[in-house]
């Protein structure tokens, strides 16, 4: 994404949908990746839990996810800066820029 850590962010958050497919480790990896790069700590939070979470994370992954959370997190607050937000066409919903579809209608 040559630099462009927000489009990159957008991208990773959409695989989320495919975690299925292409593995939840690797999905939530490359989220959490992507949201640090772009400085979106709260994203890259929620992407570390879930990757603690996984059942098929040994107790070693674990402990590397919960080491790496405790040296981002004392330094940056996990919170996201403010991001765009579009009406949905259909039910003017607040809508963020990555997401794929309305959570309401």
């Amino acid at each position: 994404y040559d630099g462009h850590h927000d489009a990159a962010l957008r991208t990773a958050l959409r695989l989320r949908d495919y975690a299925p497919m292409l593995g939840a480790a690797e999905v939530f990896s490359l989220v959490a990746l992507a949201a640090f790069t772009a400085r979106f700590y709260g994203q890259c939070s929620r992407a570390l839990i879930k990757l603690e979470a996984l059942p098929e994370a040994s107790e070693e992954d674990k402990a590397a996810y919960e080491a790496l959370a405790l040296a981002i997190f004392t330094r940056h607050a996990p919170a996201d800066p403010s991001v765009r937000r579009y009406a949905c066409p259909n039910c003017d919903a607040v809508v963020n820029d990555w997401d794929a579809a309305c959570g309401e209608c």
